[in-house]
C-alpha cells in the first residue's frame, strides 16, 4: 500500500501552542524538534510522513489513529516510524511487517512517501 502527503511548510509557522503541538507530536519527536528550534520545515516533514503513512494504512486519521499514534525518528539520517497504540494494532491486524518512507522538499513544500507492505 502506497501513501503520499504534500504540505505547505508556512502551514507549520503558525503553530506556536504548544497543546496543539502536543497533539500532533509524540514527548520523544519535541525533544528532537526542540534541538531544531521548532523549524518548520521539520515540523512539516514530521506532519507529511505521519499522513503519507496513514493514507497507506487505509485508514486517515480516524477508527482511533491520532497523530501521536505515530512517531517519527531519524536513524542514521533516515526517517523512520515507530508505532504506538491504535496504529500499531491496525498495522499488525493487517499483517503489515515493513514500513519504507521518502521525502522532498522544495523552498514552500514537502512531499512525503509511504510504502506499507
Amino acid at each position: 500500500m502506497i501513501g503520499v502527503d504534500i504540505v505547505e511548510i508556512d502551514r507549520f509557522s503558525r503553530i506556536k501552542n504548544k497543546k496543539m503541538l502536543n497533539s500532533i507530536f509524540t514527548d520523544k519527536e519535541l525533544n528532537y524538534l526542540s534541538k531544531q528550534k521548532f523549524n518548520e520545515t521539520k515540523l512539516a516533514c514530521f506532519f507529511s510522513l505521519k499522513e503519507a503513512f496513514v493514507k497507506a494504512l487505509g485508514t486517515g486519521f480516524s477508527k482511533g489513529i491520532s497523530p501521536t499514534n505515530i512517531e517519527v525518528i531519524i536513524e542514521k539520517n533516515l526517517f523512520k516510524i515507530n508505532l504506538y497504540d491504535k496504529a500499531k494494532l491496525i498495522f499488525t491486524t493487517k499483517k503489515f511487517k515493513n514500513i519504507k518512507l521518502s521525502i522532498s522538499q522544495s523552498e514552500n513544500t514537502v512531499i512525503a512517501l509511504c510504502f506499507i507492505s
